[in-house]
């Protein structure tokens, strides 16, 4: 299991924003962030994304978007062949952008969509909380078997009033783009703001929880 959770603003629109902490392998400069849980209250600015074409090509994500290269709460040291994970985040009027980048030599996708909101199998998990102390939206992506064939299977709940149950989930017909690669996949996603019952606006701050 490994797991972010961050405070984000929506910045203006660019490609770079304000580094975080730690280095990049990459050439170019890029905003980084390696995670660091003891500081949950540090605001991470997501750069807005116009005229972006949602794809989970590692190279179209190149130098775009909020990039966190170390995503390993438990200190675990897994071996990066095994497990490991990095992501970008990015926002344009419409929604959230979120890639994921997966090593994993054991893909098991969950077996039912019950099974996939209950935590079994592969899958990307993400909590997006619209305000301090709000009930939070959940999505569930799960990758498929045959990744090269299929597009993953997107589980949502919207933000639910305090006191009330969480509503059941549905299928979500988001945008997404599933790859697979010589380690693992990578996915795309787009969370629409309309479905989050957010309306976006630069420096507008958000909760975001990703476990996988």
């Amino acid at each position: 299991l490994l797991f972010a959770v961050l405070i984000v603003s929506l910045a203006g629109c660019g490609d770079t924003v304000p580094t975080g902490s730690g280095p990049s392998g990459d050439t170019a400069p890029q905003p980084v962030h390696i995670l660091d849980i003891a500081r949950p209250d540090t605001v991470l600015d997501i750069p807005r994304l116009d005229d972006f074409t949602l794809t989970a090509a590692q190279a179209d994500w190149s130098g775009r978007g909020f990039s966190v290269e170390i995503m390993d709460a438990y200190k675990l040291r897994l071996d990066a062949s095994d497990f490991s994970v990095s992501f970008r985040l990015g926002w344009d009027a419409d929604g959230l952008l979120v890639f994921a980048d997966v090593a994993d030599d054991q893909l098991g996708p969950a077996t039912s969509d019950a099974a996939l909101w209950s935590g079994d199998g592969d899958q990307m998990a993400i909590y997006i909380t619209p305000e301090q102390g709000a009930p939070c939206a959940r999505i569930a992506v799960g990758p498929v078997a045959n990744v090269d064939s299929a597009s993953p299977v997107i589980l949502f709940t919207p933000p639910f009033e305090t006191g009330m149950d969480r509503p059941e989930p549905v299928r979500a017909a988001f945008e997404s783009s599933l790859e697979q690669t010589d380690h693992g996949y990578a996915l795309a996603l787009k969370i629409p703001w309309a479905d989050l019952g957010i309306a976006p606006r630069e420096g507008l701050e958000l909760g975001f929880q990703m476990l996988f």
